[in-house]
């Protein structure tokens, strides 16, 4: 609701309105088949990306991190 009371006077957010709730579905099998691809599980692509921005430190590190998981 906010987003889109805000998409009357900005037009980024009034792109980002027109997105939400929308179902959007994408194939990659042409590109396994042509181009012979396997792609990550996007689950364990998130958070290996996590990990990364916190070792990198654009993300701060808490008092509860870890560290990587090396089963994951």
């Amino acid at each position: 609701m906010i987003i889109k009371a805000a998409g009357l006077f900005s037009d980024q957010a009034k792109m980002i309105s027109e997105r939400l709730n929308v179902d959007c579905k994408i194939d990659n099998s042409k590109a396994k088949r042509m181009l012979n691809i396997e792609f990550r599980d996007p689950k364990k692509s998130v958070v290996e990306m996590a990990y990364s921005l916190i070792e990198h430190g654009i993300l701060p590190k808490t008092s509860g991190y870890k560290g990587r998981n090396k089963n994951f």
